[in-house]
C-alpha cells in the first residue's frame, strides 16, 4: 500500500513526501524524508503500515521534542 506525507503548515507547507510501507523521519541523510529544521533529531519519527491491522501508524523514536500529529502530540 502506498502512502504520502502531506505537510500543512510551517517550513515545509505543502511538500508531500510518497513511501510504501514504512518511512523513518529526521535530519539524518539515512532516513526515508530527510527534513532540515531545528527542531528536528537525527532519526525522530517512524511511520509504518501494519498488516494486520490495515492502518498506518506514527511512532516517536525518542526525539528531544516529540511528535506532533495534526497538532496533537502523540505518545
Amino acid at each position: 500500500m502506498k502512502a504520502k506525507l502531506f505537510c500543512k503548515t510551517g517550513q515545509l507547507n505543502g511538500a508531500t513526501f510518497s513511501f510504501e510501507k514504512e518511512a523513518t523521519i529526521g535530519k539524518n541523510r539515512d532516513n526515508t524524508i530527510v527534513l532540515s529544521p531545528g527542531v528536528v533529531s537525527g532519526r525522530h519519527a517512524r511511520i509504518y503500515f501494519d498488516g494486520r491491522q490495515q492502518s498506518y501508524f506514527l511512532e516517536d523514536l525518542g526525539s528531544s521534542n516529540g511528535t506532533r500529529l495534526d497538532g496533537t502530540p502523540i505518545t
